[in-house]
Protein backbone atom coordinates (compact mmCIF):
# COMPACT_ATOMS: atom_id res chain seq x y z
CA UNK A 1 0.00 0.00 0.00
CA UNK A 2 1.32 3.70 -0.91
CA UNK A 3 1.75 5.58 2.36
CA UNK A 4 -0.52 8.78 0.44
CA UNK A 5 -3.15 5.90 0.12
CA UNK A 6 -3.52 5.52 3.90
CA UNK A 7 -6.51 6.64 5.67
CA UNK A 8 -4.32 9.25 7.67
CA UNK A 9 -3.95 11.66 4.30
CA UNK A 10 -7.60 11.07 3.14
CA UNK A 11 -8.18 14.78 4.11
CA UNK A 12 -9.68 17.76 2.57
CA UNK A 13 -7.10 19.91 1.09
CA UNK A 14 -6.95 23.82 0.40
CA UNK A 15 -4.91 25.13 -2.59
CA UNK A 16 -3.18 28.14 -2.38
CA UNK A 17 -0.75 29.75 -5.11
CA UNK A 18 1.99 31.27 -3.99
CA UNK A 19 5.34 32.58 -6.63
CA UNK A 20 6.28 29.73 -7.48
CA UNK A 21 2.79 27.58 -8.02
CA UNK A 22 0.38 25.72 -6.40
CA UNK A 23 -0.08 24.69 -2.71
CA UNK A 24 -2.52 22.08 -1.00
CA UNK A 25 -2.66 23.00 2.36
CA UNK A 26 -2.23 21.33 4.86
CA UNK A 27 0.94 19.51 3.16
CA UNK A 28 1.43 15.85 3.50
CA UNK A 29 4.86 14.23 4.11
CA UNK A 30 4.44 10.59 2.74
CA UNK A 31 8.28 9.83 3.27
CA UNK A 32 10.72 11.78 5.08
CA UNK A 33 13.52 11.25 7.42
CA UNK A 34 15.13 13.74 10.30
CA UNK A 35 17.92 14.25 12.71
CA UNK A 36 17.56 16.78 15.33
CA UNK A 37 20.43 17.79 17.37
CA UNK A 38 20.26 19.74 20.79
CA UNK A 39 22.58 21.73 21.68
CA UNK A 40 23.27 23.81 25.17
CA UNK A 41 24.67 27.42 24.51
CA UNK A 42 25.86 30.43 26.44
CA UNK A 43 23.25 33.10 27.20
CA UNK A 44 24.68 36.13 25.88
CA UNK A 45 25.25 34.61 22.20
CA UNK A 46 21.51 33.35 22.25
CA UNK A 47 20.34 36.86 23.16
CA UNK A 48 22.39 37.90 20.43
CA UNK A 49 21.06 35.54 17.83
CA UNK A 50 17.81 36.57 18.59
CA UNK A 51 18.53 40.42 18.04
CA UNK A 52 15.36 42.58 18.73
CA UNK A 53 12.32 40.32 18.89
CA UNK A 54 9.79 39.62 21.83
CA UNK A 55 11.02 36.54 22.82
CA UNK A 56 14.17 35.89 25.14
CA UNK A 57 16.23 32.68 25.90
CA UNK A 58 14.83 29.79 28.00
CA UNK A 59 17.97 30.24 30.09
CA UNK A 60 18.68 27.20 32.94
CA UNK A 61 20.31 28.47 36.48
CA UNK A 62 24.00 28.49 34.48
CA UNK A 63 22.64 31.06 32.09
CA UNK A 64 22.51 28.40 29.06
CA UNK A 65 19.65 27.87 26.80
CA UNK A 66 18.86 25.30 24.09
CA UNK A 67 19.40 25.36 20.46
CA UNK A 68 17.98 22.53 18.15
CA UNK A 69 19.82 22.18 14.57
CA UNK A 70 17.45 19.83 12.66
CA UNK A 71 18.34 18.29 9.46
CA UNK A 72 14.89 16.72 7.29
CA UNK A 73 14.45 15.05 4.11
CA UNK A 74 11.08 14.81 2.21
CA UNK A 75 11.30 12.04 -0.38
CA UNK A 76 8.00 12.09 -0.91
CA UNK A 77 5.56 15.02 0.25
CA UNK A 78 2.23 17.15 -1.26
CA UNK A 79 4.36 19.87 -2.27
CA UNK A 80 7.15 17.59 -4.09
CA UNK A 81 10.45 16.30 -2.71
CA UNK A 82 12.51 19.03 -0.99
CA UNK A 83 15.29 19.14 2.28
CA UNK A 84 15.68 21.19 4.72
CA UNK A 85 17.88 22.39 8.06
CA UNK A 86 16.18 23.97 10.85
CA UNK A 87 17.86 26.01 13.65
CA UNK A 88 15.65 27.35 16.38
CA UNK A 89 16.18 28.57 20.12
CA UNK A 90 14.03 27.58 23.32
CA UNK A 91 12.36 31.21 24.31
CA UNK A 92 10.01 32.04 26.60
CA UNK A 93 7.94 35.64 25.59
CA UNK A 94 9.92 38.79 26.77
CA UNK A 95 9.84 38.92 30.99
CA UNK A 96 7.98 35.43 31.83
CA UNK A 97 10.06 33.37 33.81
CA UNK A 98 11.83 30.43 32.50
CA UNK A 99 11.27 26.82 33.12
CA UNK A 100 13.42 25.61 35.99
CA UNK A 101 14.30 22.12 33.82
CA UNK A 102 14.35 23.97 30.14
CA UNK A 103 15.09 20.61 28.37
CA UNK A 104 12.18 19.02 30.20
CA UNK A 105 9.77 21.59 29.77
CA UNK A 106 9.78 20.77 25.72
CA UNK A 107 8.55 17.73 26.52
CA UNK A 108 5.35 18.58 27.98
CA UNK A 109 1.77 18.60 26.11
CA UNK A 110 1.80 22.16 24.19
CA UNK A 111 -1.02 23.79 26.09
CA UNK A 112 1.11 23.62 29.83
CA UNK A 113 4.60 24.29 28.65
CA UNK A 114 6.11 27.51 29.35
CA UNK A 115 8.78 27.85 26.46
CA UNK A 116 9.14 27.34 22.73
CA UNK A 117 10.79 26.95 20.07
CA UNK A 118 11.96 30.42 17.62
CA UNK A 119 12.77 29.33 13.96
CA UNK A 120 16.07 31.57 13.65
CA UNK A 121 17.61 30.00 10.07
CA UNK A 122 14.79 27.79 7.85
CA UNK A 123 17.38 27.04 4.50
CA UNK A 124 15.21 24.91 2.46
CA UNK A 125 16.33 23.13 -1.28
CA UNK A 126 13.36 23.86 -3.36
CA UNK A 127 11.62 27.13 -4.95
CA UNK A 128 8.73 25.90 -3.99
CA UNK A 129 9.69 25.18 -0.34
CA UNK A 130 10.73 28.66 -0.12
CA UNK A 131 8.21 30.31 -1.69
CA UNK A 132 5.44 28.05 0.43
CA UNK A 133 7.91 29.57 4.03
CA UNK A 134 7.76 32.81 3.22
CA UNK A 135 4.17 33.22 1.36
CA UNK A 136 1.83 31.41 3.54
CA UNK A 137 4.05 30.61 7.27
CA UNK A 138 6.11 33.87 6.87
CA UNK A 139 9.56 32.72 7.48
Amino acid sequence: MRADSDALFQIDQTVVTTSAGEVALPMCFYDASHLISLFHVEGKRLVDALGDVDVEPALDRKGRGIVGLAFYEYRRASIAAYSEVGLAAQVVRRGDKPPVFPLFDMMRKPASRKSFNYLLHLPVTTQAANAAGIEIWGF
